[in-house]
């Protein structure tokens, strides 16, 4: 699997059924833990909205121009 890409690097459905889990987690408890953060949760109109503060992530170390373009490593990896 070393030089192909997965096909399920991008499934919308699980994408949206993780934020509407997280949503419904936040909803409920007044915040929410998934992928390393604390989420909130709010509706804006009908749609759910689901944010964290990220103040405190470090931003990649290398101009995102010279990056790692290899979905398998880190991006900050030579």
């Amino acid at each position: 699997m070393s030089t192909a890409v997965p096909f399920t690097l991008y499934d919308p459905g699980l994408m949206a059924a993780w934020a509407e889990q997280v949503w419904a987690e936040a909803g409920a408890q007044g915040s929410a833990s998934s992928l390393a953060a604390t989420w909130t949760a709010d509706t804006v109109l009908a749609a759910h909205e689901i944010t964290y503060d990220a103040r405190c992530v470090m931003p990649q170390t290398i101009p995102f121009a010279s990056d790692n373009d290899d979905l398998f490593k880190d991006s900050d990896a030579p």
